[in-house]
Order: structure tokens, then sequence, then C-alpha cells
């Protein structure tokens, strides 16, 4: 080990000792800190009195030395700062010095003749004999309170430091040293030191790849057990999430897996060795094999969990009837109160779903599934004598009806169509973005009837928590869209229960929102069917499209744009949905695009620079986590309303104030990363929201992308207009495409619990859950690491980009006169 003199270090290494003057900021959620400290010493060139250091670090005492390793950045916006990688007391190396560190303030109750008794005991080196064997303070006769001060200071003061320094060691950043710390705490290189890649499934964020080096530097073989797992873990998870699938192909993982495991490794590695690994961790109940399958234990869980709940739901409460007397009774007051009549269908849709303790209502853009949601809860409130009016209830009393969905914007909307308060799922649960996989401590849910909205949005994961803590006396409904894009996450829950037909359940296929001359519900429904309609690059009352290339799509987007808000259109109102973030036609360059256009830099406009992305006043942003606490979600939408840049001198650090629907939230510096422009925002984002003027583009280079649900999901987001721009053929594709149908076992689990038999058209979807038994068979070893143009009668006129640029035609053509509300007749 080298001198830890300032100065015998080597040269790419720089130290920094000063005190702590400030902490301008520190997160919330991890180590990191951005601290002021006067410089006493330096072995780089740094002449002034006092510098900025910023990093993961412990717990900091201000007027206290430290010793920083790290180095001296510039920053374009914040200037230069000190970043560092280790951070830890500067501890005095004179006895004398020792026993004014022991005796002083940092050590409260600790007085000059204890710390001598310890600095006599233990000589110069006391502070690390007692950092690396904190029982050896039992030798000095001290009483049990003088211990325990020493022993938490010490711990507090340098037992991260210690600990990251050694993680840095191992390659491991401050950040993950720090995410590693908070899991492990005391016992962090102890764990680290005996299985490494225990790293992979306890802490996200660390890869197979990352452990792996440290590994090799810590010399555990390459076909290690220890290894062959961290592997089998690591691409179990990614084969997961990357599919969305809840379980993976046997011999798919057995492949993947070798090809990690020889991953710039010269020496191969026995398949073999890879099978008995997966039978032994079978064994252990780590992994949920079925036949040719395997599961990971978490997701099998979470199917499995979700079945036995749904099941409790609908056992408990199986007896519960209104009559047909009661139930059209209290239809008809519903009716006669909202000014409706409800048509057969509706009707049945109400009966059903009041009747049943859990329901599912799918139904596509325009069917009437918010028409039905405010019948059943009107019929509801009727027959349980319940007021809708929220203001006579309170926490002690709450309101007995709850309405929630996957996202704010959602929420949001289902509280606007219905007039009673919504809110997100995770908000309901109360938990947050990191608490999504396991959530250990909800909140309980507490009322009479539960609807959920938009549930093709609810992956696996959010779905067994949620009805986990559904109580057994609430009537449950499930209302959502089949067609949708499937959840983010694994799974496709909504589809299932729809398909296990052990569920009472209500397809909507009737169209009752579409005013005379609206043609984006037909264009959808067109899309569903895997079609264009003739009249598709016809230019109609609501929409347009305009033909073009990848090259040209960010100006056409802009020429639209300017059009629109030349007619009068709010900006604010307009929204971009892009299947992709890169290239020049992705989401990020048409941000620029809109951001330049839409909120130009003009006079002393405030904005922050953060990565790769400018924050102005008057931006429009997204939020991309689940922040109960502040009352947003991901995927809401707010405008920045104010900005506070960085004042060193007056230790202001700097901040984003963003409004979101008239709740304003204040983002630090570290919370930055949960915001990004919404200008364009990617289909997937755009799920639970409708936007007054759509434009969607659609390109030849999106071709990996495609599928019919993303078009169909895109299409529905459209309240009044929608511009298309691309290529025809494109769309043709996209709309022909049928996604592939994700693999899960939801079903089996049902079939299993519920007692009852997969229906015939299931019996593919469960076709791998035959038994519990991992077979890997020899050959499985071997053979498993080998290596319609229609045309329209009526004259087409195409809209094209020279002829926008060159103001031959309006792209907003054909949409003159109308009313916020022409098309939205329920």
């Amino acid at each position: 080990m080298e001198s830890t003199d300032l100065f015998d270090k080597q040269k790419d290494i720089q130290i920094l000792k000063g005190s702590v003057d400030a902490i301008f900021f520190q997160a919330s959620d991890s180590f990191y800190k951005v601290i002021q400290v006067s410089v006493k010493e330096s072995n780089f060139d740094w002449h002034e009195k006092k510098i900025t250091v910023v990093g993961d670090m412990p717990s900091i005492q201000l007027d206290s030395r430290y010793k920083f390793e790290g180095e001296l950045i510039f920053h374009a916006k914040y200037g230069q700062q000190f970043k560092i990688v280790s951070c830890q007391i500067d501890i005095p190396s004179t006895k004398d010095g020792l026993i004014a560190y022991l005796s002083g303030e940092n050590f409260p109750g600790i007085g000059k003749k204890t710390a001598e008794k310890i600095v006599n005991h233990f000589g110069n080196e006391a502070i690390e004999i007692l950092n690396d064997n904190p029982d050896k303070l039992d030798e000095v006769k001290l009483t049990q309170k003088q211990k325990d001060i020493i022993l938490n200071v010490l711990k507090s003061n340098y037992g991260l430091g210690q600990v990251i320094i050694e993680l840095n060691a191992l390659g491991f950043s401050s950040g993950l040293a720090s995410k590693i710390y908070s899991r492990y705490i005391d016992a962090t290189m102890e764990i680290v030191k005996e299985d490494p890649y225990r790293l992979i499934y306890d802490i996200d964020g660390i890869s197979f790849n990352k452990v792996d080096a440290a590994a090799r530097q810590m010399n555990f073989e390459i076909d290690s057990p220890l290894r062959i797992r961290g592997a089998i873990f690591e691409t179990l998870n990614k084969l997961t999430f990357e599919s969305g699938n809840t379980y993976v192909d046997l011999k798919k993982l057995l492949t993947e897996t070798l090809d990690l495991l020889e991953y710039n490794i010269s020496e191969p590695i026995d398949p073999q060795k890879i099978a008995d690994e997966l039978m032994e961790l079978a064994e252990n109940d780590k992994i949920r094999p079925e036949k040719n399958n395997i599961y990971s234990k978490r997701f099998y869980l979470a199917e499995y969990n979700t079945a036995e709940n749904l099941y409790r739901l609908i056992k408990d409460k199986e007896s519960e009837n209104y009559s047909d007397k009661s139930l059209n009774r209290a239809i008809s007051k519903v009716e006669e109160k909202l000014g409706i009549e409800y048509d057969e269908v509706q009707q049945s849709a109400i009966r059903d779903a009041i009747n049943s303790p859990v329901f599912l209502l799918t139904g596509g853009p325009g069917t009437g599934k918010t028409t039905i949601i405010n019948g059943i809860v009107g019929v509801y409130s009727f027959l349980n004598d319940i007021s809708l009016d929220v203001n006579q209830y309170d926490s002690d009393n709450p309101f007995p009806i709850i309405l929630a969905a996957p996202t704010g914007r959602a929420a949001k909307r289902m509280s606007e169509a219905t007039g009673l308060p919504a809110m997100t799922i995770h908000r309901l649960l109360g938990i947050n973005a990191h608490d999504t996989e396991n959530p250990e401590e909800t909140k309980e849910i507490n009322g009479k009837l539960i609807i959920i909205d938009e549930m093709s949005m609810v992956d696996t994961l959010i779905m067994e928590t949620l009805v986990k803590n559904i109580p057994s006396h609430m009537k449950v409904i499930f209302v959502g869209d089949k067609n949708q894009l499937p959840s983010v996450g694994p799974g496709k829950v909504f589809s299932d229960l729809l398909e296990s037909n052990m569920i009472n359940k209500l397809e909507l296929q009737k169209i009752y929102r579409q005013g005379d001359g609206s043609s984006i519900i037909d264009l959808a429904h067109h899309v569903k069917q895997g079609t264009l309609p003739l009249d598709f690059t016809q230019q109609q009352n609501d929409r347009s499209f305009i033909s073009c290339g990848s090259s040209q799509v960010g100006s056409g987007i802009k020429q639209v744009v300017s059009a629109a808000i030349r007619r009068g259109i709010k900006k604010d109102d307009i929204q971009i949905l892009l299947p992709m973030y890169k290239g020049q036609a992705g989401i990020n360059e048409v941000n620029k695009i809109m951001q330049d256009l839409l909120n130009p830099l003009t006079g002393r406009k405030k904005y922050i620079e953060h990565k790769e992305i400018v924050y102005r006043v008057g931006d429009r942003v997204l939020h991309l986590v689940n922040d109960p606490e502040n009352n947003i979600f991901n995927g809401d939408i707010g405008k920045i309303i104010g900005i506070e840049t960085e004042d060193k001198k007056k230790k202001i650090a700097p901040k984003i104030i963003v409004d979101f629907d008239g709740n304003e939230v204040t983002f630090e510096r570290n919370d930055f990363d949960n915001l990004t422009l919404s200008y364009c925002m990617s289909i997937h984002k755009s799920q639970g929201s409708e936007f007054k003027v759509l434009i969607i583009a659609m390109l030849s280079q999106y071709r990996r992308m495609y599928a019919r649900n993303l078009l169909y999901t895109a299409l529905t987001r459209a309240k009044q207009k929608l511009i298309l721009l691309g290529d025809i053929d494109a769309y043709k594709e996209c709309a022909k495409i049928i996604s592939l149908d994700r693999n899960t076992g939801l079903i089996r689990r049902m079939s299993e619990i519920f007692d009852k038999p997969i229906s015939k058209d299931n019996t593919e979807n469960s076709k791998s859950d035959l038994d519990n038994e991992i077979e890997i068979k020899e050959d499985d070893v071997k053979t498993g690491f080998s290596k319609q143009s229609t045309k329209s009668n009526k004259k087409e006129t195409i809209l094209t980009l020279e002829a926008i640029e060159n103001r031959n035609i309006d792209p907003m053509i054909g949409m003159e006169g109308i009313s916020p509300f022409d098309y939205l007749q329920e």
C-alpha cells in the first residue's frame, strides 16, 4: 500500500484537506452532498481559500477537518468543483493531535483524560485499531456510555468513508458504493468479499460485469458456483424485463448465461456446470422451474399471489346480490339524474358490475366506458344510500368509493369524467418508484367499491401489491382497453384476466362517441383490425396526413405546430408522440426543436443546463417517477414556473420549480433526473392521457418498434385533431404487425387456485405450465449451446412537406370553425 502522505501520491490522484464551512445540499435518498470547504492543503493548483466539493460522503460535521480524494473538474454552468471518490475524517497523526481530536466536540462526553487513556494504550494508530476491531476498546477502562460514544462517532465518520474507499478500489463508483453500504451497513465488506455476486439481486443498478470485475480482483474462479449463479440471475432478470414475459425459455436462459460468462474470457465454461447450478437453485427454491421454462421466484409468486387474492375477493362475496327490481329502479334514478338513457348493453354492464364481486369492463375509444363507470357509481351509491358529496366525508369517515388509475394524468381524466376524486395506484397504496417491485409497507385501502381504470398499463408486480391490499368486503371493477399496449413492466395482466374466463366480464363494441364527420375513432378501429381506411391520406375535418421522410420530420412538425398556433390553438394543447428517442426523427431532437419554437431563450429568461437538457422557465416537462409525498407521478406533465441558479457566494443551490396543475413542486439538483422535456414524448409514456391536438410520425427507421397496438394506442390519445406525418407504407406495416404475445403464467395460476379448467382458447398460452419439475436433458445442454394497397374512388389531396413550407397547403386544412367538443359526443 502506498504512503498516505499528501504529496507522496501518484500525480493522477488529487487530494484535498480542509474544514467544512457549509452544506449546500444533501440528497434524501443517497449520500450525495454539495459542501463548501476551507482549503488547508492540496496537491493540485488551487489559490482560493474555499472550494466546492461534490460527491457521496458520510455524515458530515460542520467545522470538522476531512481528507478528500478525487479530481478537480470544470462545469460549464457551476464552475470549478472538486468531485470526490473518497472522503474521511482527517485524523491527526501525532499523540497530542489524537488526544485533542478524541476529546474535541466530535466526541461529546469524552474528556482529555479519557482520550489520554486511549492513546496511551493504543498509540498513534488508535483510530485505525478501533476501526478494524471495535471490541479492543474493552481493553481500556471506560464506562459503557463512553465506549458507545466513541464507537458510534468512529463508525459514522470513518465507516462509510473506508467502505467507499475499498469499494472504489474494486471498481464501484461512489454512488454505487453508497447504495451497497445502505443495504448492508456494517456487514458491507464482509458480504462483498464472501459473495460479491449477491449484489446483482440485492441492489438495483449493479450489473454482472461490474461485480465480475470486482470478483476477479478478489481472485474468484471463472467457473465458481457463485459466479455462475450470479450470471443466471442477471440473465433471467434481463430476459424477463426486456421481453415482458414472466418466465424464460430454458434453452435461451442457458445460451445467454453462457455468453455472459464467457464474455471477455479466454477459457471456455463447461455448459453442464450452468445446468448443475440451475438444478441447485431450483432445489433451494431460488428459481421456479416449469418443464422447459424458468421463472424468477419473484414473478412466480407475484402471479400466484395475484390469483390467490382474486379468488379471495370473489369467494368471500359470492352470496351478495341485488334483485333485478332494485337494480332497474336504481338505473332509472341515475338515468333521470344524468339526463341520459342507457341501452340494453349498458344496462347489462351496470347490472353485472354491481352484482359481481370482481368485474372486468373493456372497450375501445368511444364505446362508453366512462358513461358506464358513472352509471356504476350512481347505481351503487343509490342502492347503498351513499352520498356522492365528498365534502361530507373526512379522514375518520372516508369516501367509500375509490377511483384509481396507473398514472396521474389518467387519474385526472377519471376525476374530470366522474366529478369524484381519483388518485394513482401508487398514491392509493402509499408506494413510490423505488418500492414498486418489493414494497414492504403499504397503506390500508378503506372503502366499499373500487374502480381501477387503464388496466392495460398495470404490470404483474403492481397488480400483486394492489389486490393484496384490497379488503375482502370491497367490490372491485377493472376497466381498460385490451387492444392498447401492454404494461411497461413484465406481464399482460388485464389481457390474462379477460382471457381466463374465470371472472365476470363484458366487452363494449358499439361506438357511441362519434360526432358527424369525426374520423379519428373510425381510424383507430380500422387499425385495431390491422388495416387503414380507404381515406387515410385524404384530409378530414379532424385529421390530416403529411407525407415526409425522416430527414424532414423535424421541420415538418415545426411547420405543423406553427400553423396550428397561427390558427389560435394554444401551444399547451399540442402534443407530439414518437416511438423512439434517438436519431434526427427521435424524441430528444424534436424536443429541442419544439423548445426553441415554443419557448425560445430570450432576454433575461432563466435557464439551467443538466446533462444534455437545457431547462427554461416556461418549458413543459414530464415527471418520470412516482413521488406520492409530493403528489406527482410518472407521466404527469407540468410547466416550469421558476428557476434558481446556483450562487456559491450566497450558498444558494440550483432549483427548478414546476407547476403540476396547481401543485407547485421544487426540484433540487439531485432530482433533476426525474424530469425531461415533454413537447414530444414516447407513445408508451402517453398512455392514460388525451390531447386536444396530436401529432404522430411513423417512419421506416422506427421499424423495430412496429406493432399494431403501438399505433392504436397513439391514435386513441387524440381528443379533437390528429396530424399524421411520415410514410404511408410505414403506417400500413405498423397496423399489420401483431406484436408477439407475452408469455405469462397468470391464467394457469388462476386455473389451479379457482379449480377451473383453462378454456380451449387459452391452452396454448399455458402450454409451459405442465409441472414443477425442471428437466435439463443432455441433449438440451448440447443443443442449447450450439451457436394491400387499396385505392379510394375519391380524389386524394396528399399533403407534402414542400407544399406546407411554401405555404401552398395548410396542415390544418379542413379544420376551420370546429368547436372543441364537436367530436366528443357521448
